[in-house]
């Protein structure tokens, strides 16, 4: 059995070493680029069928969706990793270098330790865009989307033009001349509430990212307990209420150093904070994955042969891998949806079960390395 320590000595960037590297760089580079191309392309269609950009310049909605690269970044390169590192050794296995290499002396052990080195940037790369870009792109995009959907609502409108700013509130333009403003609110849990104003102006507050709505001269009525109207007359009134893009409570739209301030808040109040640790978590769990990756790219390629074709099993085999780890995710998240509304708490926390698929991974990697190293 040959089984190299992966010591100092054994890492050094020697010949062998800068030819995996240098083979992993190209096919690297060219996934990256197809992932980043769709998810970038995905984000401007989402971006292009929201109300508040039908009138923007396509220039400008590019811009937004290039705000999703940090999160795509994070995601799509320990993704890209995979792929790659399978199609490194795939080609290896069919220019015939594999089986020279393990002839030669070369145990996989050996074979694995510079793509392993590589994966400690990767994850490195990937996690600093996790945990710090794209909290501050998706903080960026609500902010860029809310003050598109303000200066959406202020600008000029019609007689009889009807907004709805929120779910369960509208507003109608009034008057000849559009001056007047109707306000119809149902968002009391069946307590429902009209004001009509003589005269009514829309405002964007951008620092709140909140609408603000200035009446005059107007009346409002508010639906009782018994199902009858309160009456009450008004001269100047103003309403404000922030809008439905930067509205919402975003746990993923905070720093890693604002997500353990909020723990600790928590934590201090008696309150629950499964899914703030819950995302801290989520996001070291893709970056850590690719240690796992480069684990497991040796093992599972096979020397070519015509019946055989490393490189399509390649493809077969990461999306199959991406699969079985998102699939444990997104049990675990299910999971931790339960544990929110369980009394008590369960003994292990879902944020320490986010470690499980990155575990598993990295220990099939060890035993098929080791398996493999017994029969060189």
């Amino acid at each position: 059995m040959r089984f190299a320590i992966l010591t100092s000595s054994t890492l050094r960037l020697t010949l062998l070493d800068r030819h995996l590297i240098g083979r992993l760089c190209i096919p690297l580079t060219l996934t990256l680029f197809t992932f980043m191309t769709a998810g970038v392309v995905g984000q401007l269609l989402r971006v292009l069928t929201r109300p508040e950009s039908y009138a923007l310049p396509l220039l400008a909605s590019a811009r937004l969706a290039l705000l999703a690269l940090p999160g795509l970044t994070g995601m799509l390169l320990p993704a890209a990793f995979l792929t790659a590192v399978l199609i490194t050794f795939a080609r290896l296995a069919e220019d015939g270098e594999l089986t020279a290499l393990e002839a030669s002396g070369h145990s996989p052990w050996r074979l694995t330790a510079p793509l392993l080195l590589a994966s400690l940037v990767i994850t490195a790369i990937s996690a600093f865009a996790q945990l710090e870009g794209e909290p501050w792109a998706r903080r960026q995009l609500r902010n860029s989307l809310a003050a598109l959907q303000g200066a959406a609502l202020t600008r000029p409108r019609l007689p009889g033009s009807t907004l709805s700013p929120l779910p369960g509130f509208t507003l109608i333009r009034t008057g000849q001349d559009g001056s007047g403003l109707l306000l119809a609110d149902d968002r009391g849990g069946g307590r429902h509430s009209l004001v009509l104003a003589r005269a009514g102006a829309l405002e964007y507050n951008p620092r709140d990212h909140a609408l603000r709505v200035h009446l005059q001269d107007g009346i409002s009525l508010e639906a009782g307990s018994e199902g009858d109207y309160q009456r009450l007359r008004f001269d100047h009134a103003r309403l404000e209420f922030p809008l439905q893009a930067a509205g919402t409570f975003d746990l993923a739209a905070l720093s890693s150093g604002a997500l353990h301030a909020r723990i600790a808040h928590l934590k201090t109040m008696g309150a629950t904070s499964v899914m703030e640790e819950l995302t801290l978590a989520r996001r070291w769990a893709l970056p850590l994955a690719c240690p796992a990756f480069a684990l497991l790219a040796m093992p599972l390629t096979r020397p070519h042969s015509r019946s055989r074709a490393p490189r399509p099993r390649a493809y077969l085999l990461a999306i199959g891998l991406l699969l079985l780890h998102y699939l444990l995710l997104r049990g675990i998240d299910a999971f931790a949806s339960h544990v929110v509304a369980a009394s008590p708490p369960p003994v292990v926390s879902p944020a320490h079960l986010v470690w499980l698929p990155d575990l598993l991974l990295a220990l099939l990697g060890i035993a098929l390395l080791q398996r493999r190293s017994r029969r060189c």
